[in-house]
């Protein structure tokens, strides 16, 4: 009906009416996506004719109703309506006001921002040679504009618009080099410069050209040190430095290190004015402009914010470089250490405290030489690090922030498994214990609320923080089983295994990945402490959620795996149920996950010997349930098993026997190889298996008639190569 409405009004005589309509147009794109998307046809044969309207308030207001569909329908816009929107957008930035083109530019990038390489690419050169004029007319804002565009387009298009960068480069470094250029213009040029070598690889075919960013981006953060006005300047600088690290790698990058990284430290370590102020005065002072404030203890806690954007696009910057380079940081760690530490507890800005945790890991993983070793110097500026983290895990109610302390630690602690001290052990287990309890407080009180209100409670009920903060306490958990080093006590944990009866999904997820986890590493040695919740893994495999059946069908693998004789009748008594699960076709990203670990479980079964070597039925039915599509920890235990049974020559993947399953087994292994979750170092063995396979074959040519083109070529490929 307003879809309706809205016609009629774009047709309106009167200009008012048009925009109004445009402008409820933009609005409903945020928040009524699904019944935009139905009538999307209609909406924008409305919008692209009133981009040519005579009135600028309306050309205006189209533009900024394209926008908002761009940006708030991802991807429908752009799958479907590319070519006339893409020709609008130009025809108003050729004819239009410097004004009217710098907000056509703006719609641009939101269109392209949602794009995929293969809609942008064939508009790469006929956009490039519009924008490229913005740099002759003089006006910085239209050149700035221009410049965001083309940063979007390398981002989204990758390496097919490397291409373009020998026409753009001598227009960028123009900008850079003109004297009477402002710094800001400077920034930009650089950005978008630094912005492509970092996304299309340009850095070896241009080494000069990327040097020469570098050289002029240490110019132009000399000319910012110590300027206050050009904030947004020195982000864009650091920003530019974060892109140039990745696109030249560590070893080229460290050159630039010496020079830069003083003055990040200095920036990243500037302390902020504070002041004292009594409560009663929190009125007056919550409205004094450049400073914030916090209610600690009862007083007014607050802090100038004149410093604190370049501290925080210091850290940004120091984090983003840290991980590219390395150990080539070694010369600054322990600086980095000393300003990190404490402002894992800045509370005055969110930003800059996230930044410090994920500042961490980077900062351990530094600490590593060639030879992944650490002096006992070095092993202490980690536990530090390691205590820094824990002691804050402890005692954090934040679960966004949780969630990071929790991934800042387990990142640290697998990059030196054996540096960390029982000490830090030890209050590391406390934190998890205390954290752990909260989550099981939190869902209590949730219970109590609901049951209050008189309400039911669903499977659905739980914030996704808690989830999340479930998720990664079970992470941390895991590796402290996987490594149990000293200081750790499994035994303080088996209680939580009481969780798989309650009925909060994330706090049954908790112990049952729990259980997984104790059976892979502590194999049957667990059998007594976790036999009386077994019933509750085996019901899982068939569990309503998607994310109980695939650990659930995961902790059956486990049990083929590494159960051993305890484990054994239980995991053969899942064999019927797991082969029903695989028959069922998938509705969703997560039953695909689900799937593949039901699928893997069998695979391990079968390994194991726990389904009978000569129970042929059900290895045929394991064949006809692949491929696996998604989970990347289970193909080597898949296609495994399936290279295992062609080598054997087993019956049940006989070609002949059987010409149906030949074909789907050289299908599966097609997809096998294509697929972006296999690991790259699988590629070559499943290559041979169907080299192998093929030979099985009486008259493959023939056999293969049926077979779509794609994998025809592929089999060609692989026999030629």
């Amino acid at each position: 009906m307003l879809t309706t409405h809205e016609e009629k009004e774009g047709e309106h005589p009167i200009w008012k009416k048009r925009l109004a309509a445009l402008g409820a147009i933009g609005a409903m794109a945020d928040g009524c996506g699904g019944e935009m998307s139905k009538n999307l046809d209609k909406i924008m044969g409305l919008v692209l004719p009133m981009l040519d309207d005579e009135n600028v308030r309306v050309r205006h207001g189209a533009i900024y109703a394209l926008a908002e569909l761009c940006s708030d329908l991802p991807g429908k816009v752009q799958q479907s309506f590319a070519e006339p929107v893409l020709n609008a957008l130009v025809a108003v930035y050729k004819t239009s006001s410097h004004r009217i083109k710098r907000y056509s530019l703006s719609a641009l990038v939101n269109f392209i921002e949602s794009a995929t390489p293969e809609i942008l690419g064939p508009f790469l050169g006929g956009l490039l040679q519009h924008l490229v004029n913005a740099f002759n007319t003089g006006d910085e804002y239209l050149q700035e504009a221009a410049l965001n565009v083309i940063s979007s387009m390398a981002e989204v298009a990758g390496p097919a618009f490397r291409d373009f960068y020998p026409a753009l480069a001598p227009l960028l470094f123009a900008v850079v080099e003109d004297k009477h250029q402002n710094l800001h213009m400077k920034a930009k040029a650089l950005q978008t410069a630094t912005c492509i070598a970092a996304c299309c690889d340009i850095s070896t075919a241009h080494q000069s050209s990327v040097e020469q960013m570098g050289h002029s981006l240490l110019d132009l953060l000399q000319n910012l040190h110590h300027t206050e006005e050009e904030t947004e300047t020195l982000r864009i600088v650091l920003t530019s430095f974060g892109q140039l690290a990745q696109a030249l790698g560590a070893h080229n990058f460290k050159p630039y290190l010496p020079q830069l990284l003083p003055i990040l430290l200095e920036n990243a370590a500037v302390r902020p004015d504070v002041s004292l102020t009594a409560k009663d005065e929190a009125d007056e002072t919550e409205e004094e402009e450049g400073w914030i404030y916090l209610d600690v203890q009862g007083q007014q806690v607050g802090v100038q914010t004149t410093h604190l954007e370049a501290k925080s696009h210091a850290l940004d910057t120091l984090k983003t470089i840290g991980a590219v380079v390395g150990n080539g940081m070694q010369p600054w760690l322990d600086q980095l250490v000393d300003i990190c530490v404490p402002l894992l507890k800045f509370y005055f800005d969110e930003g800059i405290r996230l930044a410090s945790i994920q500042m961490i890991p980077i900062l351990v993983a530094g600490y590593k030489d060639e030879n992944s070793e650490v002096d006992n110097f070095q092993v202490n500026y980690i536990n530090r690090l390691f205590k820094g983290l824990a002691d804050l895990i402890q005692i954090e109610n934040d679960p966004a922030i949780l969630v990071e302390l929790l991934q800042a630690w387990l990142a640290s602690f697998l990059a030196f498994p054996h540096a960390i001290s029982t000490s830090q052990v030890e209050l590391m287990s406390k934190a998890l214990k205390v954290q752990l309890k909260e989550v099981i407080i939190r869902a209590d009180l949730e219970r109590v609320e609901l049951q209050a209100e008189g309400c039911p409670k669903s499977a659905e009920d739980g914030q996704p923080s808690e989830f999340m903060v479930a998720y990664e306490l079970n992470r941390c958990l895991r590796e402290l089983l996987r490594y149990q080093p000293d200081g750790f006590k499994l035994d303080e944990f088996l209680t939580n295994l009481t969780l798989a009866t309650r009925e909060e999904p994330y706090l049954r997820l908790f112990a049952l990945r729990l259980m997984c986890d104790l059976i892979e590493f502590t194999g049957p040695a667990c059998f007594s402490a976790i036999s009386e919740y077994l019933p509750l893994l085996l019901a899982g495999i068939q569990d309503s959620e998607p994310f109980t059946r695939r650990v659930c069908s995961y902790g059956i693998g486990m049990m083929a795996a590494f159960g051993g004789d305890p484990f054994r009748p239980v995991a053969e008594s899942t064999i019927p149920v797991l082969l029903q699960t695989v028959s069922l076709p998938p509705t969703s990203e997560f039953d695909v996950l689900a799937r593949d670990n039901a699928v893997s479980a069998l695979a391990k079964l079968i390994r194991q010997g726990i389904v009978d070597p000569s129970d042929n039925k059900t290895i045929a039915a394991w064949v006809l349930a692949l491929p696996i599509e998604q989970d990347s920890d289970e193909m080597d235990a898949v296609w495994g098993l399936l290279l295992e049974l062609i080598i054997r020559e087993h019956p049940t993947v006989d070609p002949q026997a059987s010409p149906t399953t030949g074909l789907h087994i050289v299908n599966s292994l097609y997809l096998a190889y294509h697929n972006p979750a296999l690991p790259a170092l699988y590629r070559d063995s499943i290559a041979q298996g169907l080299r192998t396979y093929i030979t099985k074959f009486q008259d493959p040519t023939a056999a293969f008639q049926s077979l779509p083109d794609s994998v025809k070529f592929f089999i060609s490929t692989v026999l030629s190569a």
